[in-house]
């Protein structure tokens, strides 16, 4: 086609028009190269520690249940401003294994757990914190349970996010 468009002579824009015309059709005719700038990268974030936070709460007694609370937070690294984020916490009560995960209590959005020492219901699992929705490096979700008799939660923060950056959790009520 190089050939053809020399030979044309004096026309600049029919030369130009045929050498883009040329150019396209090889560009859409050869394989296409990903890279990593062809889309948006992902990192898996987790702490290298076992449990992020292992807390024993008051043996209590009786029906009555006692109210715990706790706020997850993610700190981007700031590269990227107001980066998407998706947790994926994994609780456990008195133990650490499978059978301790509490389960969810059908058509109600509640997850509970009971053994013969203790019993947890979690009410909110998640819920994002709207004072964190301004911020260009943070977000944060709510969790809140009850608690009675004899409960050890364990907590394992691990999420997904479009920067990098960190996980912590603190108890807020």
């Amino acid at each position: 086609m190089s050939d053809l468009i020399n030979r044309i002579p004096g026309n600049e824009s029919a030369m130009a028009s045929l050498a883009t015309i040329s150019r396209n059709t090889n560009q859409t005719k050869a394989r296409q190269r990903i890279t990593g700038r062809a889309g948006q990268l992902g990192y898996a974030i987790q702490s290298v520690n076992a449990w992020d936070l292992t807390e024993t709460f008051p043996t209590t007694s009786g029906v009555a249940f006692s109210n715990a609370s706790y706020r997850v937070t993610y700190t981007s690294d700031g590269t990227q401003r107001f980066p998407i984020v998706i947790p994926a916490t994994d609780i456990r009560i008195n133990g650490t294994g499978d059978a301790n995960k509490p389960s969810i209590i059908p058509n109600s959005g509640l997850y509970s757990y009971a053994d013969g020492s203790g019993e947890v219901q979690i009410q909110t699992f998640e819920l994002p914190d709207q004072a964190y929705f301004a911020s260009e490096t943070q977000l944060a979700w709510q969790f809140d349970m009850l608690y009675r008799g004899a409960v050890t939660v364990r907590f394992k923060l691990r999420g997904n996010a479009t920067s990098n950056g960190a996980f912590s959790i603190v108890r807020t009520a």
